[in-house]
């Protein structure tokens, strides 16, 4: 993304690595092929998704009470059935929420590498992870604007459908006995699985022709492997700072608030805020009448059709006089215009912890064990405590906003919870904004030219490992000022804490 600031204010002038110093880049193959698997995955349970909702059966209109997948009738709309326990109704809802979790993270990840490596063809790639949507690529037309805001309809449009295409409700019969049923929304479920498909056909071209011209290096989005697959590649050439030597007391040299670095992802915060804050909003008692919520009173009507009782003028049985067409899509509907607004809220919050979590890597220089190039981004979404509540947090949102908000009402219990899970999240976002490390490292957030300017030595093999320090005094001095080199090395005892007070220079 585009900064008029650069992460290391210092007057550059060129030089050059020796070839017999640089450490070769991880090409992340163990990455690509878990990706290409769940890539397969997600092509057979979208299919399926797709070919299944043509055949979820209706009756008059309503949905029945079966779990057969035959054809029905012309009006498709779902299925309804009966399970033992609530537990087991919210637990398939749950698991296929973490299903569609996996999948679409998958495909997110397989288009942020497709448009790191065509943005890093067009030499435009500044720093590791980007805003997708908002990045467009002018060289590959799978991460062009119009294939990202494809990407971003589809999207909004995966998790509206998976938000309405399974719900549970607990009913209460004539003879006072709870019914746990779960409701299975063919139009939904359709547009979830059409939507999916379209994901992987975009997800799947951009590695095709990234694989098939050489543009993807590596699937390995730690910051200094892809710095270092940059410079190797002559996509990034190294500028040694050593024209202007700085002193180690001057405190502000070292820090690089993130946001400051990302500019429109600060627009996370207010999302969070604002979406928690319209999400209280909806959870009242049934004495409010300016609110849509259930009574505890079920009603059946003639039929014997069992609904739950709407304030406000507003019922099962109402929505039911309506047009077909509008029965069908309106809890899609309602579910992509609810959900946009968390996706995108959620997306933006991934772009900040992706950050935080290259400026971590970036630390471990001067850590006691170093840094290492070849972590696998699994392994190190896992580790990382930010990624890892964020990760968690998104499929139980999913499946609370489903719990709690119908086409038809609202469910308090669930609300009050993923009111809960928004502001917690919004702590997360708040807290990652002013998040900032101390130390003897200059940050840089995953900028990759200021990476690749900053280490002058990548290693010579081994273990892989690089730590960051002191390198000793510059012989020939600065302009009558005793300067100290700094910079990293593959070997530990090579380098030394850097010493405050001190001026030091990149060679």
């Amino acid at each position: 993304m585009a900064d008029a600031r650069e992460p290391v204010p210092y007057v550059y002038s060129e030089c050059q690595d020796v070839e017999a110093q640089r450490l070769t880049y991880d090409k992340g193959r163990g990455t690509r092929m878990v990706a290409l698997i769940l890539l397969i995955i997600a092509f057979l349970l979208f299919a399926t998704f797709t070919g299944v909702s043509g055949f979820l059966p209706v009756h008059n209109g309503t949905l029945v009470w079966t779990t057969a997948l035959a054809p029905g009738s012309a009006l498709r709309l779902g299925v309804a059935f009966q399970t033992d326990t609530e537990f087991a109704a919210k637990g398939l809802s749950l698991a296929f929420f973490l299903v569609m979790w996996i999948m679409t993270s998958n495909l997110n990840f397989i288009h942020g590498v497709s448009l790191r490596w065509a943005k890093a063809e067009e030499h435009k790639l500044e720093y590791n992870h980007i805003l997708r949507v908002f990045n467009p690529s002018k060289i590959s037309i799978t991460n062009g604007i119009t294939a990202n805001v494809l990407w971003a309809i589809c999207l909004f449009l995966c998790y509206g459908g998976a938000a309405t295409a399974f719900y549970q409700e607990t009913i209460i019969t004539s003879d006072i006995t709870k019914v746990h049923i779960v409701y299975i929304d063919a139009v939904s479920l359709g547009a979830c699985g059409l939507s999916g498909l379209i994901l992987s056909i975009i997800a799947a071209a951009g590695w095709w022709t990234g694989e098939r011209s050489g543009r993807i290096k590596t699937w390995n989005s730690h910051p200094l492997n892809t710095a270092l697959a940059c410079k190797e590649e002559n996509i990034i050439t190294r500028f040694a700072p050593h024209d202007n030597p700085f002193h180690t007391s001057l405190r502000r040299d070292f820090k690089y608030k993130l946001l400051t670095r990302q500019p429109s992802a600060r627009d996370t915060i207010p999302t969070f805020v604002t979406l928690a804050f319209v999400l209280s909003k909806r959870i009242h008692t049934k004495h409010d009448d300016w609110a849509w919520h259930f009574t505890s009173t079920p009603i059946i009507d003639e039929s014997g059709y069992q609904s739950i009782q709407i304030t406000n003028r507003l019922t099962f049985s109402t929505i039911r006089n309506l047009p077909d067409w509008v029965q069908f899509w309106l809890p899609l509907l309602y579910g992509c215009v609810s959900q946009s607004l968390s996706t995108l809220t959620f997306h933006i919050n991934d772009f900040i912890v992706d950050i935080r979590r290259d400026e971590a890597c970036w630390h471990e220089l001067i850590s006691r064990r170093g840094a290492t190039l070849h972590k696998n981004p699994l392994k190190l979404a896992m580790i990382s405590k930010g990624a890892f509540a964020v990760s968690c947090s998104q499929p139980i949102a999913q499946w609370l906003f489903s719990a709690g908000v119908f086409p038809i009402g609202f469910n308090p219990l669930p609300l009050v919870v993923l009111v809960g899970v928004m502001l917690v999240l919004t702590v997360v976002a708040w807290l990652a904004d002013r998040w900032h490390r101390w130390g003897q490292l200059p940050a840089t957030y995953g900028h990759l030219q200021s990476i690749v300017d900053l280490v002058d030595d990548w290693g010579n093999g081994g273990k892989g490992r690089i730590w960051w320090g002191d390198k000793g005094p510059v012989p020939e001095g600065h302009d009558g000022i005793n300067v100290r080199r700094m910079g990293t090395s593959a070997q530990k005892g090579a380098v030394r804490e850097i010493q405050k007070g001190q001026f030091y220079v990149l060679m």
